[in-house]
């Protein structure tokens, strides 16, 4: 077990409950597809389990691991030229051809690509993703899915935050159920 949570509950740093009466386990070699309605509280909940923004859970107990959190890629430039290269690695979905690409001159899926590369050279186990089908094409949403097969092979973990279901077997969490 990576993660367990027992009726527990979210809050903001003031106080303010967001989700409750939560109880779910996240266990090794799982791809969990968290869903729900805008709003309800997605991204907030693994912000909350990785202790980002000051949000807190009660009940949640954590064992020993490494992970990677993609959040939603925002549309920012960068001040230094940075080559889509620069970001990506050998997980196939950036091309060679577009590897020289200046990140302020890509669109937003060659940006994604480049982010997602990144996020799963890194040698974890558990690797959360808030919306990594945004802004791309089904070629691109195919190699992904590949990707995740070989991780769960490995025994490693994904976690998706999004509207799209994964194209594999996955187990569903809907968070509207607990808001």
């Amino acid at each position: 077990m990576l993660i367990q949570a027992s009726d527990s509950n979210l809050t903001t740093p003031t106080g303010k409950l967001l989700l409750r009466n939560m109880s779910f386990q996240i266990q090794k070699g799982q791809l969990i597809h968290v869903q729900g309605p805008n709003g309800v509280g997605k991204s907030s909940l693994f912000k909350a389990i990785f202790e980002i923004e000051g949000l807190k859970i009660s009940n949640l107990t954590k064992s020993s691991f490494s992970h990677f959190f993609l959040p939603q890629m925002e549309n920012k430039e960068f001040l230094l030229p940075l080559s889509l290269g620069d970001l990506s690695h050998a997980k196939g979905l950036i091309s060679n051809k577009k590897k020289g690409l200046e990140w302020n001159k890509a669109s937003g899926g060659e940006r994604k690509k480049a982010l997602l590369d990144r996020a799963l050279n890194h040698d974890c186990d558990l690797y959360i993703l808030d919306e990594p089908f945004n802004h791309l094409d089904s070629y691109s949403i195919a190699k992904l899915n590949e990707s995740f097969e070989k991780l769960l092979k490995q025994g490693k973990s994904v976690i998706l935050i999004s509207h799209k279901a994964p194209k594999i077997e996955h187990i569903k969490m809907d968070v509207s159920k607990w808001s």
